[in-house]
């Protein structure tokens, strides 16, 4: 709901579509507020998705707007396609994004801080570019540790 708070701040501002893949508990409020603010011709709602790659690669940004995550593979994975990421400062969220280095973090809650960070990347496609490929090589280079740490396990 945060989320769409913050596009609706901006729906005078930019063109824009959202798409939300999964499920969750607040499908019927998310649907009543799409419904309520006029935006279903800029909203989709999406069930789970087994392959989300195609999506992610050709998205301006992915937001994850949590108030706690485990491993956030999602955000990995926009790592790994190049689609710049903000997400909400979850606990642990810094070990996977820095804050303008390799994606964008934002306060829980905080709507005008995200319609910012989505203007901003929107806006700015050539200064979002080299964050991306920051983020890109952090995902990269994870994998590759995660892949040779797995092998020499089972190597053992």
């Amino acid at each position: 709901l945060t989320l769409l708070k913050a596009l609706n701040n901006l729906k005078e501002k930019i063109n824009f579509n959202l798409l939300i893949i999964g499920y969750g508990a607040n499908k019927k409020k998310i649907k009543n507020f799409i419904i309520r603010n006029k935006l279903s011709k800029k909203v989709k709602l999406m069930n789970f998705q087994k392959n989300p790659y195609k999506y992610l690669a050709k998205a301006k940004a992915l937001v994850l707007f949590s108030r706690f995550e485990g491993m956030p593979n999602v955000v990995l994975e926009s790592m790994i396609c190049k689609t710049p990421v903000i997400v909400s400062d979850f606990e642990g969220v810094e070990d996977i994004v820095i804050d303008k280095e390799t994606g964008y973090i934002v306060q829980r809650k905080n709507i005008e801080q995200l319609s910012k960070a989505m203007l901003f990347i929107i806006q700015n496609p050539n200064r979002i570019q080299p964050i991306s490929e920051n983020a890109y090589q952090f995902a990269k280079q994870l994998s590759e540790n995660s892949i040779s740490n797995y092998s020499l396990l089972i190597n053992k």
